[in-house]
Parts: structure tokens; sequence; C-alpha cells
């Protein structure tokens, strides 16, 4: 007996869709109207949905469902949940803004060209559908019933977003039970942006970047298929987020948005845990681009420091009133004690997310510009020699950030950069550039080992070149050289410590420990992921995994029962383990051990603060 009925069609080069029927009498019925080769309709009982060529038509009840993705609109219902998983639109269905609720219509028919349907759903794949089933009541009605019966399956289930149509029809059939409907499911393809979308996922998936010459396969394909600029982006976006380690740091940094959206006042001490995510995701490579996605579309116009103005903007506010906005858009010399004042508040608004600092230099600029319309340049001349330091900040900043918190190698030309730069804020004050670029990096409680020693060696090495004891290649080399360390330690010690996780009670502390990992260890030396393993790693992978086995089985259990997080900072302190990293091995075991949700709550707090 025939349970449904499957049609694979093709629109054009970049679109296809597959049509799904299921439900009674398919024996007899056939539901498909081809149309002179242009459209493919497809009907039952006054309901229908039309393939044309440029786009699709549809008339009675029904609805369309995608995964999310950037460029879906979510109500923040939907994201706050974290289960749920796709957009559910039904058609006629209108959001009533006074009572808060949604409002069944009978004006159902729609046309939808395929630009739209990909741009306002989902840029690879969405779903349409129309069910024919017994209901009392006019079209409205029907489809508030419908929407009642099916909706939390269209919702929720992962068939949507895994394509998988057999499954998500059996989901409605279920649904609807004792009903005796027949169901119409419809998925549209855009065969460009499904390609665009796996190569992009290869190419990310192994090292979470995308190297020089995989930028060049994916521009090829972009030109080969005329890929919108923006479904690309979103498409980047949604490859990245997906990502199992991205998506734990993104969907923690949205319940702390979704927790502050919730304050009429967001104070400094609000914001830790954000920047504490923001730091992580320097290291995990994830585009900052995303958390001021997220800012934007939780907070929207609410800033993240309210209140009083702080002081260091009132101080600026003044200083630069004083040199740009007395009489006519010329005031007092801009002195080097000027120039470090403001650069170091640019340094502290920025560290702050406090985008304050910003707004006056937009007004200050608009001034200028006013002043340079009238004829008088000299303000604009001044602010431009602002601005150009300015920029030194940012970009000096960027690449000492990205070098120190991630495993990527630095050229010559961007050290050329540096240096540069260096001499340019040593000509402000003599050790500026240490205390702007160096000092608080070093302090950072989340710099990694080695991203300490490169920033060490990077500062040693930039005086060394400019006493002409060293060149540059020479620091490129140096920094190259403890990457490479880095990578083959971070290699043996994932490698090493998932074969004892395959050892029964080895990462419990069960056994003889030491035993167990000298054997894991011999076993790298013959069949392990790198050659010729340098003692001094080996000897480090053996020393961190006795530490982890000894914090997870006598120090943590502790810490959880008295709060007290002195041996969590002594361990942190001895073990030279990175804070992120210990981090994700407190999360591993809270959820292994299903620890109670008040003690992890407060334990989590504890750690913020700290």
């Amino acid at each position: 007996m025939i349970h449904e009925i499957t049609l694979h069609g093709k629109v054009e080069d970049s679109i296809e869709y597959y049509a799904t029927i299921a439900g009674r009498g398919l024996v007899h019925r056939y539901f498909y109207e081809p149309s002179d080769g242009s459209a493919d309709r497809f009907f039952y009982g006054g309901r229908e949905f039309v393939i044309e060529r440029n786009g699709i038509r549809h008339k009675g009840n029904g609805g369309s469902v995608c995964e999310y993705m950037f460029g879906v609109e979510q109500p923040l219902k939907d994201m706050v949940r974290k289960d749920v998983l796709n957009r559910l639109a039904m058609y006629g269905a209108l959001f009533d803004n006074d009572s808060g609720k949604v409002v069944f219509t009978d004006k159902t028919d729609g046309y939808y060209s395929y630009d739209r349907v990909f741009l306002d759903g989902n840029a690879v794949s969405n779903y349409y559908f129309f069910i024919d089933i017994d209901l009392p009541g006019d079209m409205g009605s029907q489809q508030e019933e419908i929407l009642k019966l099916v909706g939390k399956t269209l919702k929720y289930s992962p068939s949507v977003g895994n394509g998988n149509d057999v499954s998500l029809m059996a989901e409605l059939i279920a649904d609807l039970e004792g009903y005796n409907p027949v169901i119409f499911l419809f998925r549209l393809v855009n065969r460009f942006h499904k390609r665009y979308y796996e190569l992009f996922s290869e190419l990310y998936r192994e090292k979470k970047e995308i190297s020089q010459e995989s930028e060049k396969l994916l521009s090829s394909l972009v030109a080969e298929f005329n890929i919108d600029q923006y479904q690309q982006e979103r498409i980047k976006i949604d490859v990245i987020y997906n990502h199992p380690e991205n998506r734990r740091v993104l969907d923690e940094y949205k319940d702390i948005l979704i927790s502050l959206e919730k304050l009429d006042k967001i104070e400094a001490s609000d914001v830790t845990g954000l920047n504490r995510l923001r730091s992580l995701a320097i290291r995990n490579n994830i585009p900052l681009s995303l958390f001021d996605l997220l800012d934007e579309l939780l907070l929207k116009d609410k800033k993240l420091l309210q209140g009083a103005e702080p002081d260091y903007i009132k101080h600026s506010r003044n200083m630069l009133d004083g040199l740009f906005l007395i009489e006519g858009g010329f005031g007092a010399v801009l002195s080097k004690s000027d120039l470090i004042k403001l650069i170091v508040t640019k340094k502290h608004s920025l560290e702050k997310r406090d985008m304050a600092f910003d707004g006056l230099l937009l007004d200050i600029g608009k001034s200028c510009d006013e002043s340079f319309q009238k004829g008088d340049s000299r303000a604009m001349e001044r602010f431009s020699e602002l601005i150009t330091y300015f920029d030194r900040f940012d970009t000096t900043s960027a690449m000492i950030n990205r070098m120190a918190f991630m495993d990527e190698d630095i050229p010559v030309e961007k050290l050329r950069s540096i240096l540069g730069n260096k001499r340019s804020f040593e000509e402000i004050e003599a050790g500026f550039f240490e205390s702007l670029f160096i000092t608080d990096l070093l302090n950072n409680k989340y710099l990694t080992s080695s991203g300490r020693r490169k920033v060490l060696a990077l500062s040693k090495g930039l005086d060394d070149v400019e006493k002409g004891y060293k060149a540059l290649n020479e620091i490129a080399r140096s920094i190259s050289v403890i990457n490479e360390e880095d990578r083959t330690y971070n290699l043996l010690y994932s490698t090493a410590r998932d074969k004892m996780k395959k050892i029964p009670g080895a990462m419990d502390g069960m056994g003889d420990a030491d035993k167990l990992l000298k054997d894991v260890l011999k076993g790298l030396l013959h069949e392990g992921p790198v050659q010729k393993i340098p003692k001094e790693i080996m000897k480090r992978v053996f020393i961190a995994l006795k530490m982890e086995i000894f914090y997870v089985n006598d120090i943590l259990p502790k810490i959880l029962e008295t709060f007290d997080m002195k041996p969590r900072e002594d361990f942190l302190h001895n073990s030279g383990f990175d804070r992120f990293y210990v981090e994700e091995i407190e999360r591993q075991y809270l959820e292994r051990h299903e620890v109670a949700p008040d003690v992890v709550k407060k334990f989590r707090e504890i750690v913020e603060q700290g």
C-alpha cells in the first residue's frame, strides 16, 4: 500500500524542489498538474501550491517553515528557547501589537519570488505546506486549529534543518492521527547557496578559519554562481555559529544578554561575563561581529552603560571642546599630554565597550567639518592628526591581540607596521607603547602561557631590533616556533587525553594513573599524530594530564562543597593551565556529574566575580 508520493523537480539551474504527499487515498489520486512547462501545480480541495519559473503561488491553508539563521526574523520568545529551531509562518496570520497575540485572517493567498523566499527565509532550504483536514469554520479558524495541531512539531523538529522530508512528514502524520488528513509538503532548495554552504563548512570545519587558498576556492564559486554578497555573509555566519565550540560560547553570551535585556539599567559590572566571552572569541577565531549582532538584536537601543556619564568621558568632552570648539573651531594646542590622555581614554572605552567616546569623536568631527566648509581648515587638520593616532592604536591593538590569543604566525610586514607605530607612540612619551599594548595584556588572566611567551618575545624583540641586535624576521621566526610547539603540545595532549578517557576509570583517578599515562604516551611515540616528539613537550603532556586528573577528582569536588576558590586560584597559578581550558573541564565535570543547578549557578557567579 502506498504511504506517500515524492517528486523531485527543477525550476532552473539554481532552484529545485521536492514535493512529498501523504495521507488517505493516494492510490487513486495524484494531485498534480503541469502547465505547459512553465509551472507545476499541486492542488486538493480548493488548496493549491504552484511552482512557477520566477516564484511560488499559494492558496488555501498552510504556511512556511525554515530553520533559523542570520537574516531570518526571530521573536525574542523563540530566541530565549534553545530548543526552538525553526521559524513558522502561517498564511494569513498577523501579529496584533495591541493585544500581543496572533490574529488569523481569511487572506491566505500569496505570491513570493525566489529571491524573497531565500532572503526572508533560510538562504538554502525552505518548506511550504498545506493540509486537507475536516475542520469547521472559516479559513482563519482552520489556520488557528492547524497551528495548534502541528505548530510545535514544525518549530521544534530537527528534520526541517536536516531536509529530511520523510521524517518530517511522519511527524506531521503522527500529530494529525485521527483526522484522516492529506498533507502536501514542499521543500525549495537554492542549489547554488547549498553548494557554497557545503564548501564553506568543509573548509572551515577543521581549523575554524579560512585560509587564502580556501578564499580563492570560495571566490571562484561565487563568480561561477553569482552569489549575492549578503547571502554569502548569512551563510558564513550560520556555519560559524553552528560549530559546536562556537555555539556554546555564543549561546552563553546570548543568555547573559537576555538577562540584561530585562533590566532597566545596565551597569559596568553587568558586562563582565560578556567581555570574558569576547576574549574567548578572539582565541577561538569567532568573529566579534557575531557578538555585535547579538547586542543589536537583544539590547536594541539600550546602552550597556547607562546612568551618570563616567568621569573619563566628562574629562574627554571638556578637553575636545577646548581643542576644537573654541573661537570658531580652533582652540588650544594639541599637546603630547593631551594625546596621551585621549588615546588612553579610547583604550578604556574599548575595554568597557562604551561607545560614548566614539560618539564624542563623531560630534567633534561634524563641528570640524562645518568649520572646514566655512573656509577654516585648521580644526580639521588637527582632528585628522588625532584620528591618525587612533587608527594606529586600533591597528596595533588588533594585530598584537590576534597574535597573543591565536596560534597564527605573524608576517614580517605586520611586524614592520607594529614597529613603525611603536616609534610613533614612543615619540609622544617613552614607554607609552609598552603601557598601551603590553603591560595590560600580560596581566590579562585569560592570556594563555604560549600567548604570554609570544607577547614577551614581541616586546623584547622590537627593543632588540631598535638597538640593532636583531632583525624583524628573527622575531617572526621565534613567534612561529612558539606556535608550532603549542600546536604540537595541544595535539598530543588531546590525543593522549582521548586515549585515557577510553580506559575505564583512568580519568577518574582510579588505578595507577602514572603507569597508565606512561603507557599511553609510549604508544604515542610509535603511532601518535606527531613524529619525533620533543622530550620536553612529552614531559609537559604527562604533567598536565596528571594535574587535570588531580583537579577534577580532588580539588574541584571540594570547591563545589565549600565554594572556597583559593585552591582553584592556586591550581591556576601553579599548573600553568590556561584559564579558558580550566573553565571548559569544569563545565564538562558539572554536566557529567549532573551537579545541582543552584550549586552550578553559585559556582559560576563566584568564578565571574573572580
